[in-house]
């Protein structure tokens, strides 16, 4: 019973100072659990503004690390849970597991350069991993970088609250983000489409050139997330166009299928995860094959209106299996918690 009451979590995350739900759920079963956040927003339109981000979250990770809230488990976002194990390896007296959550990418083994060793190496070191796609963990297993399937967690990012729209007068169609997207792939749907569709495009400051002199295209650059979220919501089209090797875009596929808006998606492999094309969205083959998407959408045809209809139906399907997903995470963290004897009988 004594060691029950030294179960202790901290959760770091890159942006937002929200809780988990998995941590609420943990602090009604009797643990002590804190959330390290960072608000992001206000420097997001800077161009150093994910180094200081990814500064702050190491400054959190280190702060837990000499004794600050003495967690027993550590969940990190990202860069904060990779550097958490890393710092683990070379401090002894962190004596916590280390969960990381939401790896965005795998680099290869042939890609050098200190953020990706970061990944690879903080992987290799941490306990466990949640991951919200199934085709990212499957390339986690087939790289050894942990040691079993049982290591790993899927936990899908649940449908969002529906955003108050910016004009529910307007029609357009949107996209947007910064990380993993295919900006030329856009910027050629939206050449291709331009005569007949007005486009808002949220993009960081350096992209927003890509848009200019194409007609009917408003671009607005590094925008606060209340603000990207509404347009979302006020959109009839939503377009995302990512990188292969990424898993991105999935906050705008989500909160694009609450509102009920038309998703049209192509490139990363996990897309599959997130739309069942044909039934509450389209998967494109390619560029030239979404942009034809996106002129059926606007014209109203009536397979458009049914995949609307379907986006929505998912949403609220997923919200329930969300819900039943963070309790089985909390059930999780609690087992990962109690090997944490051999996780420090490995670093003494």
């Amino acid at each position: 019973m004594a060691a029950s009451h030294r179960r202790s979590i901290v959760w770091i995350k890159e942006e937002g100072l929200d809780t988990p739900a998995p941590l609420a759920l943990l602090s009604g079963r009797g643990w002590s659990a804190h959330v390290l956040g960072f608000g992001y927003d206000r420097w997001r339109r800077f161009r150093i503004g994910r180094w200081i981000r990814l500064s702050v979250a190491i400054g959190h990770v280190a702060a837990v690390a000499l004794g600050w809230r003495r967690a027993t488990v550590v969940v990190g976002t990202h860069y904060a849970g990779l550097c958490a194990a890393l710092i683990r390896s070379a401090w002894p007296p962190a004596r916590f597991v280390v969960v990381v959550h939401s790896v965005y990418a795998i680099p290869e083994s042939r890609e050098r350069g200190l953020l990706q060793w970061i990944v690879r190496a903080g992987l290799r070191r941490c306990d466990a991993v949640i991951v919200n796609s199934a085709d990212i963990g499957r390339r986690i297993l087939a790289e050894q970088l942990v040691a079993s399937p049982s290591s790993v967690f899927l936990m899908p990012d649940g449908p969002p609250v529906v955003a108050s729209p910016v004009n529910g007068n307007s029609k357009y169609a949107f996209s947007g983000g910064s990380s993993g997207r295919d900006w030329e792939g856009l910027a050629a749907i939206v050449r291709a489409t331009s005569g007949e569709v007005e486009w808002v495009i949220a993009c960081p400051a350096p992209l927003g050139s890509r848009f200019i002199g194409i007609p009917r295209v408003r671009v607005l650059t590094d925008i606060p997330v209340d603000e990207f979220d509404a347009l979302i919501a006020g959109a009839s089209i939503v377009v995302a166009v990512l990188l292969q090797d990424r898993v991105a875009g999935v906050t705008l596929i989500r909160a694009a299928q609450v509102a009920g808006a038309m998703v049209i998606a192509c490139g990363s492999p996990y897309l599959s995860e997130y739309i069942e094309s044909g039934v509450d969205g389209v998967l494109a083959r390619d560029i030239e094959d979404g942009a034809q998407w996106v002129l059926r959408a606007w014209r109203g045809e009536a397979s458009a209106t049914r995949l609307r209809q379907g986006a929505r139906a998912r949403a609220e399907v997923d919200r329930q299996n969300w819900h039943e997903a963070n309790i089985r995470l909390a059930d999780f963290l609690e087992r990962i918690d109690r090997s944490r004897g051999s996780a420090e009988s490995r670093i003494v």
